[in-house]
């Protein structure tokens, strides 16, 4: 359990907070006192604003000790609820967004040549792999991605997750590298908030450089990939766009009574 002191009376106040409560606690100062929020959500304050934002979900909760009157601050809405304990319950959400990617593949990879190694050190009795030139890119296997220009309105960002398998994996708008990625056997997650002027120019590029099947390359055995006849994968398994939503929250002292 968590515990959390209040001073806002005469004498002090030792709360319990369970682990499901401990693991969602955000502590800050808020219409003038120090509050602890309660909320899944990932949460910052700014002043006397509590900025909460959720990925994929238009919807928020949270709970506030020492009680306040909140009210939202800008887009969305926000309901007081019952009480839970010392805790005064809200949920709030904002307008839900739909926005989609296209994909479409514009060529398969190359055969890849072996992974060429080297040991930077002596005393090193294992030679590791070496990055692949800027050049190795051009017989890397290649993707259209699409976007509409208004992806992000309404958003505090939009991520693009990518479920891909091979040996590297890049990101383009024209000639401009966005991001990169080393395979681990996980998604690759890109925010695209930064982004959105390329976004509006047009569609951007994925690149997938084939990975060998005898590559000198660690991969968790249960996240390894399937590998071709001719022993190379590269391949895009998945690709999707996750919002995040923002639910910017005001708050005031309650009255006293």
């Amino acid at each position: 359990s968590s515990r959390s002191r209040s001073t806002t009376g005469a004498s002090a106040r030792i709360v319990l907070l369970s682990r499901a409560q401990a693991e969602t606690a955000w502590r800050g100062r808020l219409a003038g006192a120090e509050r602890l929020v309660l909320s899944p959500d990932d949460a910052f304050f700014d002043g006397d604003e509590v900025h909460l934002r959720s990925k994929g979900d238009p919807a928020f909760a949270l709970s506030v000790f020492p009680a306040a009157r909140l009210t939202t601050s800008g887009r969305g809405t926000l309901a007081r609820g019952t009480r839970d304990g010392i805790f005064a319950r809200f949920r709030g959400g904002v307008p839900s967004r739909a926005p989609t990617v296209r994909i479409v593949k514009e060529r398969d990879a190359d055969a890849a040549p072996p992974v060429k190694t080297f040991n930077a050190v002596a005393w090193r009795k294992v030679e590791i792999a070496l990055v692949p030139s800027d050049s190795a890119f051009e017989g890397a296997a290649r993707w259209r991605l699409t976007l509409s220009p208004d992806a992000l309105r309404g958003l505090s960002d939009l991520f693009l997750d990518i479920r891909y398998a091979g040996d590297i994996g890049r990101l383009s708008a024209g000639r401009e590298l966005l991001d990169d990625d080393f395979f681990k056997g996980t998604p690759w997650r890109i925010g695209l908030k930064r982004f959105a002027g390329e976004i509006a120019r047009g569609p951007l590029e994925l690149r997938v450089l084939p990975l060998r099947r005898d590559a000198p390359v660690y991969i968790q055995p249960e996240l390894a990939p399937s590998y071709a006849a001719n022993g190379q994968v590269a391949a895009v398994l998945g690709v999707r766009v996750i919002p995040e939503y923002e639910l910017v929250v005001r708050a005031a002292a309650e009255p006293r009574p």
